[in-house]
């Protein structure tokens, strides 16, 4: 196959519409008969009646965005390791190997963020590699793997990335016109980035005296974007007692830069971990008080947000907590 027609396959792929977009790994679009056992991840003749032999990406296609959806700067390691499926579909096994070779396509993203009004900005090699960028899927086989190494501290969490993998060539077999490129995709959200962080800590409903054991000053944090408009704000009595990863959801609504309907809240997983733990909540999360500083220049430094909340502990002690950021 030359370029030309793998080019016009990818149009293909990005041309089409009134699909719904969800951001991460699973369903395939069915807009030809030879793609749609993918869909189902069912395979063989009974979807595949043409007799030809098609590769693509497991999870690629728009209707996958969603599922394709990565969070950087969320574990202690600075590489995230990312496993990439190529999928082979035939009506009969092959015979002999087919060698596939991936790379990125950076006109991908133009196309999505023209399509749908984003700016998803490309990733650079410093922040990820394909460790094996050919790979071969044997003879009577129908799959092969490689790994997408993501290099997290490469990235900037006030930016949204997309890492545009697709097949570049194949010896073999034909490319799948719409399941040839997978947007593994990375939010961001202006205010994310990091912040110094203030804990103090009550062992009464009464916040007037002086802090408790484990209140802290000046901790640096990276707090992340949940979405484009939210974050999760740490609350370190919380990660300390209920769930290392508990903390509390802040949602706001940014119209053209412009913040506004700033809330907070718990997520479901966390109050269902507050009552699996015998805590009781004896106050709901409350946004004390903000201020947006700075612009998007200098990443609204000096931003702050500040959070109280209370809970009953299993014993029946109250806790009374307040958070409060600064944004570096």
């Amino acid at each position: 196959m030359n370029q030309l027609q793998i080019q016009l396959m990818k149009k293909t792929f990005f041309n089409k519409t009134g699909l719904v977009l969800s951001l991460v790994l699973g369903m395939a679009l069915t807009s030809c008969l030879k793609d749609k056992g993918y869909q189902n991840g069912e395979y063989g003749s009974i979807h595949n009646t043409g007799g030809g032999k098609y590769v693509s990406i497991r999870g690629a296609g728009l209707a996958n965005f969603s599922k394709s959806s990565l969070q950087v700067n969320s574990t202690k390691s600075d590489t995230i390791r990312y496993d990439v499926i190529i999928d082979l579909d035939y009506a009969t096994p092959s015979t002999s190997p087919i060698v596939v070779t991936l790379g990125l396509d950076n006109a991908a993203i133009a196309t999505y963020n023209a399509a749908n009004g984003k700016n998803f900005q490309p990733v650079t090699s410093s922040m990820v590699k394909i460790l094996n960028p050919t790979v071969t899927i044997p003879a009577g086989e129908r799959t092969a793997k490689t790994t997408l190494e993501v290099y997290q501290n490469k990235f900037d969490p006030s930016k949204s990335y997309i890492i545009p993998l697709t097949i570049l060539t194949v010896d073999g077999a034909t490319v799948s016109a719409n399941l040839n490129t997978r947007l593994v995709n990375i939010i961001g959200n202006p205010l994310a980035g990091t912040y110094s962080w203030d804990f103090r800590r009550f062992n009464t409903a009464d916040t007037t005296g002086a802090p408790a054991g484990g209140s802290f000053v000046g901790t640096s944090v990276s707090i992340n974007p949940l979405t484009e408009t939210s974050l999760l704000l740490p609350e370190s009595y919380m990660q300390t007692f209920v769930d290392p990863g508990a903390g509390i959801v802040l949602n706001f609504t940014n119209t053209a830069g412009v913040f506004s309907n700033f809330k907070v809240s718990l997520s479901a997983k966390t109050i269902s971990d507050i009552a699996a733990g015998g805590f009781t909540l004896a106050a709901a999360p409350v946004l004390v008080g903000f201020k947006i500083n700075g612009t998007s220049a200098n990443g609204y430094s000096g931003t702050t947000f500040r959070t109280y909340m209370s809970l009953i502990n299993s014993s029946g002690g109250t806790r009374t907590v307040i958070d409060n950021f600064t944004k570096q």
